[in-house]
């Protein structure tokens, strides 16, 4: 299912003061699980937000290519705690087809150990992909036009279970992905730090949010 916002019971929440975000055009509300994918995406636009739930009949690299026939070719990077071959194989097909343009990947240490087929199988057909610690979810498809972020709970693999997450089209936060991202990328196995453990995570501030916004509160 994907639910456009406007579609959901409304809950009279405050925001805070310093809220940042700007507000996102209302788009359809999609029911139909087993063709919410192309039809949920088909009138998805630049500065949407789109939240989905799989109800467990669809996986990660199905979202991926959806969006992809929704965007044209573009480029994809994508965080996974563990990965399988069947999705991979999907991924690998989009490629082929000129759909993926480049493709990189992060995935969790582990996969070289329980899932080390899969692995070994994306570093034949990856641009790049590097094995750190990691539980992210996050596919990021950009080309000149698009500016797409996936962010959820669902691994790359094949998933009955159900799943939820949300799509964003606003550049910021595609690139602030992309950076951090690239980021792992570029440093691979060596970003560990005092003792093993990784350096603090980033925050994405909204414009017009954080300490210099001069809002009140």
């Amino acid at each position: 299912m994907l639910f456009r916002t406007d579609e959901l019971p409304h809950v009279a929440t405050p925001l805070p003061k310093n809220y940042g975000w700007k507000k996102h055009r209302p788009a359809r509300f999609r029911t139909a699980a087993d063709d919410a994918i192309g039809e949920g995406l088909a009138t998805l636009e630049a500065g949407d937000v789109l939240s989905w739930w799989t109800d467990g009949r669809w996986s990660m690299h199905e979202l991926i290519g959806g969006v992809l026939d929704r965007t044209g070719p573009a480029r994809l990077t994508v965080a996974t705690w563990t990965v399988k071959e069947a999705p991979l194989r999907a991924l690998k097909t989009l490629q082929e087809r000129g759909q993926i343009v480049r493709l990189v990947g992060i995935v969790d240490s582990r996969n070289e150990g329980t899932n080390a087929d899969a692995y070994h199988y994306a570093r034949r057909f990856f641009d790049q992909v590097v094995k750190v610690h990691n539980h992210a979810k996050i596919a990021v498809i950009q080309n000149e036009r698009w500016s797409v972020s996936i962010v959820g709970s669902a691994n790359l693999t094949k998933n009955p279970r159900r799943e939820a997450g949300v799509i964003l089209t606003d550049p910021g936060t595609a690139h602030f992905y992309e950076f951090l991202l690239t980021e792992t990328l570029e440093t691979d196995e060596r970003r560990t730090t005092n003792r093993g453990r990784e350096p603090r995570g980033a925050v994405f501030q909204p414009p017009g949010s954080g300490p210099d916004c001069g809002c009140d509160g």
